[in-house]
């Protein structure tokens, strides 16, 4: 039932999407501090739930949501997760996009209950007149992967990259 004025709304289900886009990231499968969710030990020591579950969005009508998972997939959904993947690519608070100009520096985190954060408070304005585009093309490659590990815990990240991939 949104209108395409419903600013507010629309910032709200761009931040969900956001926080989606990235699938796992936000569950902890790009998360700094891999220990903290994670029994792996640097180098090579592994646990159970070392693949993280999917997020999932929980959208209601005011663009509020909850963030959460399926029940029995590995990783979690915490504030400091779902705060990492809001702060991906995000270049200043306002992020400009096709429908809504959504401020990120308006978004209120909670806890509310196991892998589960609540996202609120969130506030649009209008869409810039122009955006961003993703252009794809066929580039010849199949099956390549890159892994850049960065900042702390690098010998843990590595570990935990490893025995995802073994597992898969």
């Amino acid at each position: 039932g949104w209108e395409r004025d419903d600013w507010d709304a629309l910032a709200g289900a761009t931040v969900a999407g956001h926080v989606l886009e990235c699938g796992a990231q936000s569950t902890g499968g790009n998360y700094a501090f891999a220990e903290e969710i994670y029994n792996v030990k640097a180098p090579g020591g592994a646990g159970v739930g070392i693949t993280p579950g999917f997020p999932v969005a929980e959208i209601h009508a005011d663009g509020s949501s909850v963030i959460t998972k399926h029940d029995g997939t590995g990783g979690a959904v915490t504030v400091e997760t779902v705060t990492a993947q809001l702060l991906y690519e995000i270049g200043a608070p306002a992020y400009a996009g096709p429908d809504v100009t959504t401020y990120f520096d308006t978004i209120s985190l909670r806890e509310d209950g196991r892998d589960r954060v609540a996202i609120s408070g969130t506030r649009g304005t209008p869409p810039p007149p122009t955006t961003k585009v993703c252009l794809n093309h066929l580039g010849g490659h199949r099956n390549e992967m890159t892994f850049v590990l960065t900042g702390l815990g690098i010998e843990v990240k590595a570990a935990l990259a490893r025995a995802q991939l073994e597992a898969a």
